[in-house]
């Protein structure tokens, strides 16, 4: 009997112990508390853009130029981007100015089709046919005014690019 009633004391004292262990699991997970802390994250590196086409010879109400890029992501953790918004951020000849062009946006990368460029790797984006991402449609094109634009003449036209 003795040997009986040692095992049923075994028994009973690790049921007791389960059963404490899973209450002391409950109480951590439902408990509240406070207190200060301090730890590392990764931290947010920039993406860069590259633009891979050039513009040459625009015009008053000339042809629309195809504008391609590349997106660079220096960092080790992949990026998915939604969009990509080109701008006029200034030219040459502060006489010529952004309301002179017009672009047109990229319909690549979309909150609809992001788009994933992977931890130090880059995508590249075209406006014509082949290329990573094909057909973006992104252009840059004069617009004819009906104002004189001779001081648009041989100026470089500077785009910025804003990816999120």
């Amino acid at each position: 009997m003795n040997a009986n009633r040692k095992r049923l004391s075994v028994v009973a004292g690790t049921v007791a112990i389960v059963l404490a262990g899973a209450g002391a699991a409950f109480a951590y997970w439902t408990t509240t508390g406070s207190g200060t802390g301090s730890g590392t994250t990764g931290t947010a590196t920039a993406l860069t853009v590259t633009q891979n086409s050039t513009h040459s010879g625009l015009v008053p109400g000339g042809t629309a130029q195809p504008v391609d890029f590349t997106v660079n992501n220096p960092a080790a953790t992949d990026v998915s981007i939604t969009s990509v918004v080109i701008s006029v951020s200034s030219t040459s000849n502060a006489g010529c100015t952004a309301a002179d062009f017009t672009i047109v946006q990229p319909s690549k990368p979309s909150v609809g089709t992001p788009v994933l460029v992977a931890g130090t790797s880059s995508v590249s984006f075209t406006s014509g046919s082949g290329g990573a991402q094909a057909t973006t449609g992104a252009t840059l094109q004069m617009i004819n005014r009906a104002v004189n634009q001779d001081l648009c003449k041989n100026v470089t036209v500077n785009l910025a690019y804003a990816v999120s």
